[in-house]
C-alpha cells in the first residue's frame, strides 16, 4: 500500500485521507463460461486480511498474508521456506475463515482480489490511495 511522504507534505498540510484500516478479499476461480467472463466469483469472496496503514511508518508498506507464526510452522512441516503462500496475491492459497477470527488463510486457490478502504486517517470528504501492488506466485 502507497501514500505521500511526510516529506512531500507542505507546512500546514494534511495526510488524513491516507488510508487506515483496509481490508483483502480473495475471489475462488470459475468457469471461464460462468461468472460473466472475469474468470472469478465475486458473490463467494473470502477475506484475506484486514491490515492498518500507519500514518508514521513508511510511504510504501507491505503486509504479509501469512503471519510469523504461521510461516514458522508450515517450515517445519514442510521443509520448505513461506508454506503455500508468502504475501497476498492474486493466485494464492487461502481456505475460507471465519471473518470473526484472527486465524490467516492458507489452503484455497483464489484468481482475483479486492481492496476495501474500511476508514481513513479523519478526512471526511476522500481518501487517497496512490498505489495497492500484490506479489506471489502463480499457481497453474
Amino acid at each position: 500500500i502507497d501514500h505521500v511522504s511526510s516529506l512531500l507534505i507542505p507546512p500546514g498540510g494534511s495526510r488524513d485521507s491516507a488510508p487506515k484500516k483496509i481490508r483483502v478479499m480473495g475471489y475462488p476461480p470459475c468457469e471461464e463460461n460462468e461468472c460473466n467472463g472475469l474468470g472469478f466469483d465475486i458473490s463467494d469472496g473470502i477475506e484475506l486480511k484486514t491490515v492498518e496503514y500507519d500514518l508514521d511508518g513508511k510511504p510504501i508498506q507491505t503486509f504479509s498474508l501469512v503471519d510469523k507464526q504461521q510461516q514458522s510452522k508450515d517450515e517445519e512441516e514442510d521443509g520448505e521456506i513461506g508454506g503455500s503462500c508468502s504475501t497476498v496475491t492474486a493466485s494464492c492459497s487461502a481456505p475460507p475463515m471465519d471473518l470473526n477470527s484472527d486465524e490467516v488463510p492458507t489452503s484455497e486457490v483464489v484468481s482475483g482480489i479486492t481492496l476495501q478502504i474500511l476508514d481513513n486517517w479523519g478526512n471526511e470528504d476522500f481518501t487517497c490511495l496512490y498505489r495497492f501492488r500484490v506479489h506471489g506466485e502463480a499457481i497453474l
